[in-house]
């Protein structure tokens, strides 16, 4: 597999509503669970949140495999909104990655009512190994 995250499709569960593999912090009013009645990809997906604008779970993989410095890798996810027009943000660590197309390594998506794949092309910086 070409996987770099663990558990990307949420099949590992030692607790069936939370998602192994991540750090989750979780403000007040904000909810995440593993969803097995709606999925593009194995058994289940991850169903996350908010209350309001900006008030959303952050979800950080416990690891991630090492990664060649100057090399290009794509993040990709599904994204699906209740309602159409949420905003997810997505930050990636700047002393490990940057942006392919040169811009900042926190990216908004908005999302619609269908199934809908995300991507960003990310290069390795000169020295992951010490990010």
């Amino acid at each position: 597999s070409d996987e770099l995250v663990f558990n990307p499709s949420y099949e590992a569960t030692s607790n069936p509503a939370v998602p192994d593999g991540n750090y989750v912090n979780v403000p007040a009013g904000t909810s995440f669970f593993t969803d097995t009645r709606r999925s593009t990809d194995g058994l289940r997906s991850l169903r996350l949140h908010a209350p309001a604008d900006g008030m959303g779970p952050a979800l950080s993989p416990y690891t991630v495999a090492t990664v060649e410095a100057g090399a290009a890798y794509t993040f990709s996810l599904m994204l699906r909104g209740a309602t159409g027009g949420e905003t997810l943000s997505l930050s990636f660590t700047p002393s490990i990655w940057s942006m392919a197309d040169g811009g900042s390594t926190t990216v908004e998506v908005q999302a619609t009512t269908k199934w809908t794949q995300i991507t960003a092309n990310l290069i390795a910086t000169d020295d992951p190994a010490t990010a």
